[in-house]
């Protein structure tokens, strides 16, 4: 698990059908204390209420397919856990 901060959103025209109901969002590594990491990914929402410039806890590999409860869909990044929201 890793932190990141939410620094955008992704819209797709066309997905895999595996992924229709799913959101995404871009987002900027950060270290354990907080600090941007060079790296960026697109990860799927798992939670369902994250906005921009919220930190998050994002899992990887076969967890990130696993964070969804009713479905297992093809990703490899999601985030799973809100650390602080902006207000």
């Amino acid at each position: 698990m890793k932190f990141g901060k939410v620094i955008g959103s992704v819209t797709a025209t066309i997905k895999d059908p595996g992924l229709q109901a799913l959101k995404f969002h871009v987002v900027q590594a950060l270290d354990e204390k907080l600090r941007p990491l060079p790296s960026t990914y697109i990860a799927a929402d798992a939670v369902g209420q994250v906005g921009l410039d919220d930190i998050v806890t994002v899992v990887f590999s076969r967890d990130a397919a696993e964070a969804f409860l009713t479905i297992t869909p093809p990703v490899d990044a999601s985030i799973v856990g809100i650390v602080a929201q902006t207000v």
